[in-house]
């Protein structure tokens, strides 16, 4: 953990005392919001301008992607490797935002932090590096909340165990927490929410929401079962808060960031286990990189104390992503590379690339998708003798590499 040039020249740390904007590398918890509502990694989503005019806004919102571009019906795999903020903003509009905060709150995540609008969707709320690290640490761990710790034990000189820790550790099937309860959690906030909520500007109070069975709702929006402490402390596991199957789908769509996405330079790394998310805000203010594989989860954060410009297209994937490969290339030495089996209950098929739909050997511009079992596609697609999008929508010609490698708020 680095949180400033020099401890002894300003003692605050940025790295878990800073709450800065995370732009799009915010956006996958949006997604897996999303993949938990019904939505595919193949959901079409139309990338099309979109105007918000409302009276708690100072102005009316004509949000836009970085490149000033439309692309048109766009599948969701799609808009997160080349970062669509016009989809991100669609997707969680469709899904709510009632349901949206309540679940991103699974990831550690203080609800009061998110505002309650679709800016949202593009990373508006405010947050640590530490606590982004935390929540990504659930798409590399294959669905689970652990608690980050500092000190791991304290010895007195004569190496007498003073105290030691005993964090949450990952253990399939042996989680504290399952879902179904989560899922009764959530429902109890949305309750509660929308009792408070009789506009569409809402302020978040502080207070703890209640659960299902009348507990209170931890600021991390997941309630834990703590072990007996005693003098031999339990082994506490973490809790599953997202399913396998969300996280296996989610790495795949970050993997693809990296491969061909906003993140390509991770590329230099020279693994194919990386996944990612590259954020940077308005004016390029912050910027952010969020990188893992199975084993490490590094984040990494750039920008001013006074929040000015850090200069032209200072963005996520030029200003924080280096840093984030040079610090990655010495904690990776030495570890296999590691590519997660794919859990139970999902399925490949082979789709069509530009109407997410079941290809068979005819179709043009196939390729493979994976898919919860239950959400699979079932409608064929026509077999199409030329590359025109679907609905006489027409694409933009293909990126520059600069706007393929970087994004914005």
């Amino acid at each position: 953990m680095v949180g400033g040039f020099d401890y002894f020249k300003n003692k605050f740390n940025r790295a878990t005392q800073a709450r800065r904007q995370p732009g799009s590398n915010f956006k996958p918890f949006i997604y897996s919001a999303a993949l938990e509502k019904g939505y595919t990694a193949a959901t079409i989503i139309n990338d099309a301008p979109v105007v918000f005019d409302d009276d708690s806004l100072e102005a009316t919102w004509r949000p836009e992607n970085y490149s000033g571009k439309f692309y048109g019906p766009t599948r969701m795999r799609e808009a997160l490797v080349k970062s669509r903020n016009l989809v991100s903003i669609r997707i969680l509009q469709s899904i709510g935002l009632r349901y949206a905060t309540s679940y991103i709150q699974r990831f550690g995540f203080e609800r009061e932090r998110m505002p309650y609008d679709l800016s949202l969707a593009l990373g508006s709320g405010t947050f640590s590096p530490l606590q982004m690290a935390r929540a990504y640490a659930v798409f590399s761990n294959g669905g689970y909340l652990i608690d980050p710790y500092i000190i791991s034990r304290v010895e007195s000189g004569n190496g007498e165990v003073i105290y030691q820790h005993n964090p949450k550790t990952v253990c399939q099937g042996c989680e504290t927490e399952n879902l179904d309860q989560l899922t009764a959690i959530e429902a109890a906030a949305i309750a509660q929410q929308e009792a408070e909520q009789e506009t569409a500007a809402v302020t978040t109070s502080d207070e703890s929401q209640p659960t299902a069975d009348g507990a209170d709702l931890p600021e991390s929006g997941v309630a834990v079962a703590i072990g007996d402490s005693s003098a031999e402390p339990e082994r506490q596991y973490a809790p599953r808060v997202i399913s396998a199957q969300n996280a296996y789908i989610m790495r795949s769509m970050m993997r693809e960031v990296v491969q061909r996405g906003t993140a390509v330079r991770a590329k230099a790394l020279g693994r194919n286990d990386i996944a990612g998310k590259t954020g940077t805000t308005n004016d390029q203010i912050d910027a952010w990189f969020s990188g893992f594989n199975d084993q490490v989860v590094t984040t990494t954060w750039v920008g001013f104390d006074n929040q000015r410009h850090m200069g032209n297209r200072e963005t996520g994937g030029r200003a924080a992503l280096p840093m984030w490969i040079g610090f990655m290339r010495a904690a990776l030495e030495g570890r296999p590379e590691n590519l997660q089996e794919q859990p139970e209950g999902l399925v490949t098929i082979r789709i069509d690339g530009e109407t997410g739909k079941w290809a068979d050997v005819d179709t043009r511009k196939s390729l493979f998708e994976v898919f919860r079992i239950e959400n699979a596609p079932e409608e064929k697609a026509l077999a199409r003798s030329n590359s025109s999008s679907p609905g006489g929508v027409v694409v933009n010609a293909p990126e520059t590499e600069e706007e393929i490698v970087e994004d914005i708020f």
